[in-house]
């Protein structure tokens, strides 16, 4: 397993740096990464509400379930007094256009890729410089837009 393809949003309001995993992308999305994108950006609103939560920026990942459910899990980290800190996390989830509070959220490869993205986010001078960036996630990551 490994994700299709990062995408960045660095001038939202709240920046998102999303990635795009293999499960369920061809059934779900029809190996479009194009149509996967679209889903993406209609679930940014709630990214939005995560402003009201004090979120600085949020990582996203976006796939699709065996009954073809469109889901994004989005990780909002919390706003910290220096940069690059250690901000808390808030997780929430858009399932099929809807918030979901509960549910199976994290898997193992998105483990990895946040940690591989914080790791990188302590390096950068300040919040614009990570968000305009994706990490180098080896072999986790098939292509980069």
């Amino acid at each position: 397993m490994a994700f299709k393809t990062g995408i960045l949003y660095p001038r939202k309001a709240v920046p998102v740096k999303a990635y795009i995993h293999d499960t369920g992308f061809d059934t779900v999305y029809k190996n479009n990464i194009g149509l996967a994108e679209a889903y993406l950006r209609k679930s940014l609103p709630t990214v939005a509400f995560g402003a009201g939560m004090r979120i600085m920026f949020a990582l996203g990942v976006l796939w699709g379930d065996s009954n073809g459910d469109k889901i994004v899990e989005f990780f909002g980290y919390s706003r910290t007094k220096e940069w690059p800190g250690n901000p808390g996390v808030i997780p929430w989830q858009v399932v099929n256009g809807h918030d979901r509070a509960n549910g199976e959220i994290e898997c193992a490869d998105t483990v990895i890729m946040r940690g591989l993205e914080e790791q990188y986010r302590r390096t950068t001078k300040n919040l614009r410089e990570y968000a305009t960036h994706l990490p180098d996630l080896g072999d986790l990551l098939i292509k980069k837009v």
